[in-house]
């Protein structure tokens, strides 16, 4: 995130949903394959999607 690229991370039940949101800068995700195969496409397919996540993502660490 904090390079401006798309995240994708599992979730970790963590203090990491305070700082980064699910679908707005990054994906959080269960343990599941076909999830993380269906977003990977989803970024590969989507140009705009992944710059929308780089650069929100990047604001949370400037």
């Amino acid at each position: 995130m904090a390079l401006g690229k798309a995240l994708i991370t599992t979730d970790t039940h963590g203090s990491s949903r305070e700082i980064i949101k699910h679908g707005k800068s990054c994906y959080i995700i269960e343990k599941d394959v076909k999830e993380l195969t269906r977003i990977i496409t989803d970024l590969l397919e989507n140009k705009y999607l992944r710059d929308e996540f780089g650069e929100k993502g990047g604001k949370l660490f400037k």
